[in-house]
């Protein structure tokens, strides 16, 4: 049986049997892999999501899709509770805290409800919480209900972005680089990759103003930032020389339409910080 196959069978199966809402989830790992998982909608802040792969490996090995279907309900029983359960509230809510960016003119119905931070031109900022392996968007209800404002979230989830930055190199092969160039390395190459530790939803790195200032201390003047999916960002110093901005908007356009999936791009338009984070106009600089 085809993965695809065996996604469809075990998504009908378990609406069937369990009476459940669900959704296909995909999900990137830090090797860049993509890994499927069924998401279970129960109407909590954290929805179980049940990981696919493993078990069609085990289908794949002999296992029958009773047996599978027995797994699938286990571990629906094991999913830990809604996330107010888990984490009480206000407690150690502020090492849970996370950014990420989206277009807000793609994304106008996702941003319904939603704590959110307008950036330059169509970029936003959007609060969200992980809790292991799950994460849930910070709706204005459950702000609410932590007892937090707009600017107390966005200050945590900023300073946990910040500790997590990570700046790349690409060697003669095209490959990045070990280690976090923000620490400290050689800077000998044009173009840099900004994002976090885990390589998910790192785009927000340069929207973090501690983060664009460390960068900027490195390279001893301002840069370019390149929207290369909803995981990274392009980083140019200003030291290369001359550079067409609008050029740069057509190399991102050109990507974005060539390599990157729908689902990850960001935008096309290029970013540009000197101490302040604004779009790029246009023309020479």
């Amino acid at each position: 049986m085809r993965f695809k196959d065996f996604v469809t069978d075990i998504q009908a199966e378990t609406e069937a049997r369990f009476n459940a809402e669900t959704e296909i989830s995909l999900k990137r790992t830090v090797n860049d892999d993509i890994k499927t998982g069924l998401l279970i909608k129960t109407g909590r802040e954290a929805a179980p999501v049940i990981p696919l792969d493993p078990l069609y490996e085990a289908h794949l090995k002999g296992a029958p899709i009773d047996e599978i279907m027995d797994a699938v309900g286990e571990m629906m029983r094991m999913t830990p509770p809604g996330l107010k359960e888990m984490i009480d509230l206000r407690h150690n809510i502020e090492e849970k805290l996370f950014l990420r960016v989206v277009d807000r003119s793609r994304n106008e119905e996702f941003l319904k409800d939603l704590v959110f931070y307008p950036g330059p031109g169509n970029y936003v900022l959007v609060p969200y919480i992980r809790v292991m392996d799950m994460m849930t968007r910070v709706t204005n209800s459950l702000a609410e209900d932590l007892g937090l404002s707009p600017g107390e979230i966005f200050d945590m989830a900023a300073r946990n972005e910040a500790g997590d930055a990570r700046l790349a190199s690409f060697d003669h092969f095209g490959e990045r680089t070990s280690g976090n160039l923000l620490e400290d390395g050689e800077l000998p190459n044009p173009m840099y990759i900004l994002t976090n530790g885990t390589g998910l939803l790192g785009a927000s790195q340069g929207f973090i103003k501690e983060t664009l200032d460390r960068v900027m201390l490195r390279f001893g003047c301002g840069f370019y930032l390149l929207p290369s999916s909803i995981h990274e960002m392009i980083v140019i110093p200003f030291s290369l020389g001359r550079v067409s901005e609008n050029g740069l908007r057509e190399m991102v356009r050109s990507i974005n339409d060539a390599v990157v999936k729908d689902e990850d791009v960001l935008s096309c338009d290029v970013l540009k910080y000197d101490g302040e984070l604004k779009l790029a106009d246009g023309g020479l600089s």
